[in-house]
């Protein structure tokens, strides 16, 4: 069985504030996934849009690490001297 966003029970309500780029394509999933399961939308379509909106959050996840591996690099060679 192939595990939907839906079945990890994620509340967007309780994304941290520095995350929220995050609530949009993970609600757009959600959404997507509704319209799958109601019959709005066909497999084809729904495969395309969970694609890119997972590459959206990978987007987003990979620029926020590199942001704040970054600033822990820059502060440690503060510290360090």
């Amino acid at each position: 069985m192939e595990l939907r966003i839906k079945d990890i029970d994620i509340n967007l309500f309780i994304i941290p504030d520095e995350w929220r780029e995050l609530r949009e394509p993970l609600g757009a999933l959600i959404k997507a996934e509704e319209e799958l399961k109601s019959g709005v939308i066909d497999v084809m379509k729904y495969e395309v849009l969970q694609r890119k909106y997972i590459e959206d959050i990978k987007e987003i996840i990979d620029r926020k690490t590199r942001t704040y591996n970054r600033f822990v690099l820059s502060y440690l060679t503060k510290i360090n001297g």
